[in-house]
């Protein structure tokens, strides 16, 4: 497995806002199963990032996919980047 880091920014907060219960809840389901490592928005609450384990990109660009910021168009990025973790878990 490798890890895979995407940030995000939030163009539209309100946008955000509206979709972010949807949203939680589809990465509560790809912490249970392992597929997300840590999310979190930034202190200035303009973006997040988050990271996902995956095989590969094709994997990680798929809950990247259904993730309904993504879906809906409130944040419509989809750079992805393989993380090498040296220190830290």
């Amino acid at each position: 497995m490798a890890l895979w880091a995407r940030e995000i920014s939030f163009p539209d907060v309100d946008a955000v806002q509206a979709v972010r219960p949807e949203h939680r809840e589809h990465l509560q389901v790809l912490l249970d199963q392992g597929a997300l490592r840590m999310s979190g928005p930034w202190g200035s609450g303009d973006g997040a990032l988050l990271v996902y384990d995956a095989p590969d990109e094709a994997t990680a660009r798929s809950y990247v996919e259904a993730d309904p910021y993504f879906r809906e168009g409130v944040v419509t990025e989809l750079a992805l980047r393989e993380w090498n973790v040296v220190f830290g878990g």
